[in-house]
């Protein structure tokens, strides 16, 4: 069983969105990949597949490899 979460829950979610499309930050893991999607929106690029080397890629190579700053944008949560 689910649960939904408060309306002071949802409050919370989009005053993080505002608050982190503010900031740079990086992915904690090694890869994350992304495909534009017309339908969901969101990134700046179209007809693209974007891929992201994250936290662990710079830990992992060693600081060979660099991690990509980047910020997230909710349009509406």
């Amino acid at each position: 069983m689910t649960s939904r979460p408060s309306s002071s829950s949802w409050r919370m979610v989009r005053k993080l969105a505002r608050v982190m499309s503010k900031y740079t930050l990086t992915d904690s893991g090694f890869l994350t990949i992304l495909q534009y999607d017309e339908g969901v929106g969101g990134l700046e690029v179209m007809d693209t597949l974007l891929v992201n080397l994250g936290d662990m890629a710079t830990v992992w190579s060693n600081g060979r490899l660099c991690n990509v700053k980047h910020r997230v944008q909710c349009k509406e949560a």
